[in-house]
């Protein structure tokens, strides 16, 4: 069971959006932050363009480790989430 269960039905509410998709609020309506909150366990969502391109964070981000869910929103939302956290 992924810790941030709960939040599966939030990807209905960023989908259904019919403005421009923010990254920040994919991160919120997504629940990231349930575990990649300070002390929760989970990485820092800071300083990934060190590590990653745009590509590479996204495909990370479709096909994580088997302790994160893997993302369930469109490509839109992705790539908005992977240029949110390239600014991080």
């Amino acid at each position: 069971m992924y810790m941030n269960q709960q939040f599966v039905g939030a990807k209905k509410a960023v989908s259904e959006n019919a403005g421009p998709v923010s990254g920040e609020q994919v991160i919120k309506d997504m629940g990231c932050m349930g575990c990649h909150a300070g002390g929760a366990g989970a990485p820092s969502l800071t300083g990934l363009s060190q590590k990653y391109d745009k590509a590479k964070l996204m495909e990370f981000i479709k096909n994580p480790p088997p302790v994160m869910p893997p993302f369930s929103g469109s490509d839109k939302e992705l790539e908005a989430l992977a240029e949110h956290l390239l600014k991080q």
